[in-house]
């Protein structure tokens, strides 16, 4: 039998992807999960359904507490200055929560999963490739970065978003690791 890195590897950190890792570690298979995005939550949480129906149901909350009315003569009054971005601040409340939330089950020492932020593709039934994202990139002293040429050949590859391991500094003169990494 192969050794493998991992039993489970997720792709998703969307709520059946974050279910789906919690039991699986729950029951004791080694798990990663992998998620573009640096927050969980997947389409539901970030983008569609939670973000919709928060605002939905602020909405109409709102028109049904100014029109509602008790028996008896009593009238509730609701005076307030409601304006969209405190719709979108309630919203982006309600998705932190969320994203928290997730994180923390996943996080959870009980549940030992692995986390991994990048792009997944399925090569094959046992083999995810990850394309890992990253704003900057560096070749550890010792390395050479090259490009391989249309002739096949390797080249040394040379460019201004490159800098050398013999000095840390770009090439504008600024400490790049005191100003990118800190």
């Amino acid at each position: 039998m192969p050794d493998y890195d991992y039993e489970l590897v997720v792709i998703g950190g969307g709520p059946a992807g974050e279910k789906g890792a919690a039991q699986a570690a729950y029951f004791g298979h080694k798990t990663i999960v992998i998620e573009a995005y640096r927050e969980l939550g997947g389409t539901c949480i970030n983008w569609g359904t939670l973000a919709s129906k928060t605002l939905r149901e602020s909405a109409l909350f709102l028109s049904g507490f100014r029109t509602r009315q008790l028996d008896e003569g009593l009238n509730v009054q609701f005076k307030a200055d409601i304006t969209l971005n405190s719709f979108m601040h309630r919203k982006n409340l309600v998705q932190r929560r969320e994203q928290e939330r997730a994180a923390r089950n996943l996080a959870a020492s009980w549940h030992n999963i692995a986390r991994m932020t990048g792009i997944a593709r399925v090569i094959n039934p046992n083999t995810v490739q990850v394309t890992l994202l990253a704003k900057f990139d560096f070749v550890p002293v010792g390395q050479t970065p090259v490009a391989r040429c249309c002739s096949g050949r390797m080249r040394p590859k040379t460019s201004s978003r490159i800098w050398s391991s013999e000095k840390d500094y770009s090439p504008g003169g600024t400490p790049f690791l005191s100003q990118h990494l800190s």
